[in-house]
Order: structure tokens, then sequence, then C-alpha cells
């Protein structure tokens, strides 16, 4: 259900560069077998697209992603997250 003025926030979670990526090497060695012998390094994540309300201000609405990118999108201890916010259509 869109709404036109919504915000959609475009949540990228990874975990941090110190934190081993097991599956990560698994997709590169995939990757290096089929001949893409580019890649060097591979990290695997995960994205969430939320739709806020469109009466939030920008400022707000970054909060309330911070907020829930903390609270229950990532793991603090093991992962990181950047995100971008627009307009949605």
């Amino acid at each position: 259900m869109k709404r036109a003025g919504a915000w959609l926030a475009r949540v990228s979670v990874g975990l941090k560069p110190d934190i081993l990526d097991p599956q990560g090497k698994v997709v590169r060695g995939a990757l290096g077998e089929l001949g893409f012998s580019a890649v060097q390094e591979v990290r695997v994540g995960k994205h969430f697209w939320v739709r806020l309300r469109g009466s939030l201000s920008r400022p707000a609405a970054e909060r309330e992603v911070r907020r829930m990118a903390a609270r229950v999108l990532i793991n603090p201890v093991i992962e990181t997250f950047t995100f971008t916010l627009s307009r949605a259509g």
C-alpha cells in the first residue's frame, strides 16, 4: 500500500570489518570456480526497505531509522548499517 510522499528508507546491514564472514568466503570461492577471477573478497549482508509516514520531517525520519536499526535490524556486537532516505512515489 503505497502512499505518496511517504519516506522510503533503504537500510544495508553487514558484518563489521573485523568479523569473519564464512558465507562470504564460500561465495567468493564459488565465483572463482565459475571464472570470475577478478573477485578479491565478498562480504554477505542484508537489506531492508522500510516505508515511513510522509508527515515525518527528514530529521525525524532519520532518527526513526537509526533507532529501529540499532534496536531491531542489527546485532550491534557484530554488525553495522548504513541507510539512504528518499521520498517514495
